[in-house]
């Protein structure tokens, strides 16, 4: 597996190379963005586990209401 790896890698490598400065700069941004959408994926899941020690009740409490608890922020806020 590795050697496909390194294949694929020398293929890319050529292919950048032959790239016009205006395809870099697009190579660079789309890349880029894969990495910031990445790095959102490990914020989002730096939250798994937060509600695990919370009693049952309230949670569901806070998620079946949730809909109309915002509804009562909001009215506050005008």
């Amino acid at each position: 597996m590795s050697e496909t790896l390194n294949k694929i890698k020398s293929r890319i490598i050529k292919r950048i190379k032959s790239l016009s400065q205006e395809k870099l700069k697009t190579l660079d941004d789309y890349l880029n963005q894969l990495e910031s959408e990445k790095n959102t994926k490990k914020e989002i899941l730096s939250f798994a586990g937060s509600f695990q020690g919370i009693d049952d009740a309230f949670f569901k409490e806070l998620t079946e209401n949730l809909h109309k608890n915002r509804k009562k922020g909001s009215d506050r806020i005008k």
